[in-house]
C-alpha cells in the first residue's frame, strides 16, 4: 500500500512539473496597460500650441513655424487620421490661437500682433490690420462679429466688424494674458501670468482684474456654466469658482507638474494636460485628480473635445494625441 502511495504521488509531481513547463518557461506577469489614447501622425514636429475641432472629423492645429512654415497650420478631415499642411505665409514664426466658424472661415493669432484670416478652409489666409507688435496667445469671438485676442503685457485687441480692423482694449496690467474663454454673447475670463484673472461683460471693451491665492503663470481658463470655473498653470496649480469668477479656490492636482489646458465635460468629470505628456482626470468635480496612462512623454500644450466625447490633445514635436470618452 505505501509503495502504491508513492508511486502515486511521484506520478502527481511529474504531471504537474511537466504542465508547468508546457504553460512557460518562466513566471507568468502582468500585461502592460494600455492607455485610452493614441498618437496621431502629424506629419510636421512643430511645437504644436493650439488644436480646434468643428466636430468629430474636421479639425485644425497650429504651431510655431520650424523647420519652415509649411508646417505652421495644419488640418484634418478625417478625425486626425490623416493630416494636412497649410502654408500661412502671411505672419511671422509662431502661431498660438485658432478659432474658427465653420469649415470655411477661421482665424490665427500669433508672434508680432499678427491675426490672419482664412475663409476658405486655411488654404488662403490674409494678415489683418492690428496696432500690436508684440505676441498674441489666443483668440476669441463671442459671435460673428465681435471678437477678442490676448497676449504679451496685459494686451487685449477686439474687433466689431469681423475681424477687419482691431483696437486695443483696456486691462489694467501688463501682465501676460494667456488664455481668453466666452461664456456669454458679452462675457468672458482671461488667465493671465501671477494668478490674475480678468473679466469682461462688455465684449471686451473693458476687462476688471481679479486676483486669486497663488502667483503662478496661469495658462488656461474653463468655464462650466456660469457660476462654475477652473483655470490651471504652473507647478500643478488648479484653481476653482463656484461664484462666476468672483473668488477662487485652490484645488489639490495631485503633482507639481506645469499644467497647460483644462477641460470639464460635464459636472464631475474634467481633464487637465501638460509638461511631461501628463494627463490627468476628475470625476469628482477637481477634488481629486489621477495620472491617465500617456502614450508620450512631450508636452502637451492644449487639449480640445467635440461633443464632450471627442477629444485631442497637441503639443510638442508635432504631437497630437487622440481618445474617445462616453460622456454620462
Amino acid at each position: 500500500m505505501v509503495k502504491i502511495l508513492i508511486k502515486l504521488w511521484v506520478l502527481i509531481n511529474v504531471i504537474h512539473f511537466i504542465s508547468c513547463r508546457n504553460g512557460s518557461d518562466s513566471p507568468s506577469e502582468p500585461e502592460p496597460p494600455v492607455s485610452l489614447w493614441s498618437v496621431q501622425n502629424t506629419g510636421v514636429n512643430n511645437n504644436l500650441k493650439k488644436v480646434f475641432f468643428l466636430d468629430s472629423l474636421t479639425g485644425f492645429s497650429a504651431g510655431n513655424s520650424f523647420p519652415d512654415d509649411s508646417g505652421k497650420v495644419i488640418k484634418t478631415t478625417n478625425g486626425g487620421i490623416n493630416w494636412f499642411k497649410k502654408p500661412v505665409g502671411v505672419t511671422s514664426s509662431s502661431v498660438a490661437g485658432l478659432y474658427f466658424f465653420n469649415q470655411f472661415t477661421g482665424f490665427a493669432a500669433g508672434s508680432g500682433g499678427g491675426i490672419i484670416k482664412t475663409t476658405d478652409g486655411g488654404e488662403q489666409w490674409s494678415l489683418l490690420p492690428v496696432p500690436l507688435t508684440t505676441p498674441l496667445y489666443d483668440i476669441e469671438f463671442f459671435d460673428m462679429l465681435n471678437g477678442v485676442a490676448c497676449g504679451f503685457s496685459g494686451k487685449i485687441v477686439k474687433t466689431g466688424n469681423g475681424g477687419d480692423s482691431w483696437s486695443i482694449s483696456p486691462t489694467g496690467t501688463n501682465k501676460s494674458i494667456n488664455d481668453i474663454m466666452v461664456t456669454s454673447l458679452t462675457n468672458a475670463f482671461a488667465a493671465c501670468e501671477g494668478g490674475l484673472i480678468l473679466s469682461t461683460s462688455n465684449t471686451g471693451a473693458s476687462w476688471v482684474g481679479i486676483q486669486t491665492p497663488v502667483a503662478q503663470f496661469m495658462n488656461c481658463i474653463f468655464f462650466l456654466n456660469e457660476a462654475t470655473g477652473y483655470s490651471c498653470g504652473q507647478t500643478g496649480t488648479i484653481l476653482k469658482t463656484t461664484s462666476g469668477g468672483n473668488n477662487w479656490i485652490v484645488i489639490n492636482s495631485g503633482t507639481d507638474i506645469d499644467l497647460s489646458s483644462i477641460y470639464f465635460i460635464n459636472s464631475s468629470t474634467g481633464f487637465a494636460v501638460g509638461n511631461i505628456g501628463l494627463i490627468l482626470q476628475t470625476t469628482n468635480e477637481g477634488a481629486n485628480w489621477s495620472q491617465t496612462l500617456s502614450p508620450t512623454t512631450n508636452y502637451l500644450r492644449n487639449i480640445c473635445f467635440v461633443n464632450n466625447r471627442f477629444v485631442w490633445a497637441a503639443g510638442e514635436t508635432g504631437t497630437i494625441i487622440y481618445a474617445e470618452f462616453n460622456s454620462p
